[in-house]
Parts: C-alpha cells; sequence; structure tokens
C-alpha cells in the first residue's frame, strides 16, 4: 500500500514539474501570429506580430502593410506595457497615405509624451491621460490584443459595461465601454462612441478575431 502512495505521489510530482516546464518555455517563446485584414469582403492587408514578456514588462512589435480604407506601412511598431499592462512606451515607424512618419512617446503616471516627425518636420506633443489607458493607434489593430490579455473571457455578461479609455494615440483620448456578449464570456464588446467593436479571444487572451460591423470590416487570423 505504501509503495502504491508512493508511486502516485511520485507520478504527481512528474505532472507538476512538466506542467510547469511548458509553462515556462511557452511564457519564454511568448506569442506569434499573422493577422488578416477584410474590408468589404475585400483582403487588404495583413499584420504580423509579436508577444513577450521581458523582465517585469511585455513588449507588443508589430508589422505589417495595408491598402484600404488607408494606406499604411507599418515598419516598425512597439508597445512596453508593465505587469499590470498599463502602456509605458510607443514606438511607431511607417507611412501613412504615402507620408513617412515616426512616433516616439512616453507614458508616465497619466502624462503622456509624444515626440512626432513627418516629411522631415517634428514636433513634441503632450497630454494628460487616464493611467491605465489602452493604446490603439489607427489603423492599427494588433494593440487590441492587450484587451483581450487584460479581460480574456472573465467578463461577466450580466454586469453592467465596464467603462475604459482609449487613447487613439498621438492624437486623442476617448471613452468607451466593455462587456461580454450574452452568453459568451469570450466574446468582448466595445462601444466606442457610435461604433462597436467586437473581439473573439479565449482564456489564453488570443485574438481570435475582431469586426468592426459598421464599417463591414474583419480581422482574422491566417
Amino acid at each position: 500500500m505504501k509503495k502504491i502512495i508512493f508511486i502516485f505521489l511520485l507520478t504527481l510530482v512528474f505532472i507538476l514539474f512538466f506542467f510547469l516546464f511548458v509553462f515556462g518555455q511557452s511564457l519564454k517563446r511568448g506569442e506569434e501570429g499573422r493577422l488578416a485584414i477584410y474590408f468589404q469582403g475585400e483582403k487588404v492587408g495583413y499584420e504580423e506580430y509579436r508577444w513577450s514578456k521581458q523582465g517585469e514588462n511585455y513588449l507588443l512589435e508589430v508589422e505589417g502593410q495595408l491598402t484600404k480604407p488607408v494606406a499604411l506601412v507599418i515598419e516598425h511598431l512597439q508597445i512596453v506595457l508593465d505587469a499590470a499592462l498599463i502602456p509605458q512606451k510607443f514606438e511607431l515607424t511607417g507611412t501613412i497615405s504615402g507620408v513617412h512618419q515616426e512616433i516616439f512617446s512616453e507614458l508616465q503616471e497619466g502624462k503622456v509624451t509624444n515626440r512626432i516627425r513627418v516629411a522631415g518636420q517634428e514636433q513634441i506633443l503632450t497630454h494628460t491621460i487616464r493611467r491605465d489607458t489602452f493604446l490603439l493607434p489607427n489603423p492599427v489593430f494588433s494593440p487590441y490584443l492587450v484587451l483581450t490579455k487584460k479581460f480574456r473571457c472573465q467578463l461577466d455578461s450580466q454586469s453592467e459595461p465596464q467603462e475604459i479609455s482609449i487613447y487613439v494615440i498621438p492624437q486623442v483620448e476617448l471613452k468607451a465601454t466593455i462587456q461580454a456578449e450574452a452568453n459568451e464570456p469570450c466574446g468582448l464588446v466595445i462601444q466606442l462612441g457610435g461604433t462597436e467593436v467586437r473581439l473573439k479571444t479565449n482564456p489564453q487572451g488570443k485574438l481570435l478575431s475582431l469586426s468592426i460591423p459598421s464599417q463591414r470590416l474583419e480581422v482574422v487570423p491566417e
């Protein structure tokens, strides 16, 4: 009997170490993917993203391009977030409607300083925003991953919509709400002014789909 208990405990220990190893490797590898973007039924672009843990921070990196409704080439986009998923730094290098742009932003305790270079001209803008705002540069979709990582499948569809702040960096901060779809905790609905954004996720916070029905825009993994 003691031998059976010993073997049972040994098996449990082995299983525990196995899952700890797999989980640790998953954190080390992070997550990466490629999103296809469809506008009015036509494929108009893609984004490739990488999500990783860097010390105490999280890092989201994005590259991609878009032809409609705006011509966009993302050479490099990076968002650094702390352990609570509060943004700390933002970088974007690319072209919008054929014009080369660079944006470098630092965020600290509700204050953001944006250094913007457009066509060789530089300006510095500062804003006061909510400390826990979400950065959603327009028209880039991978940063919605921060929302799915934050809320996952944990919202209660019976509760009142939760207020959130969205900073369309580097332009304007907007108030929004987020709630789970009825009977679908892994479906998130964002009301942003008169625009509804629908996200699908999973318990790990992976972005499975994004749609803006009023614009006939869909974003799905390739």
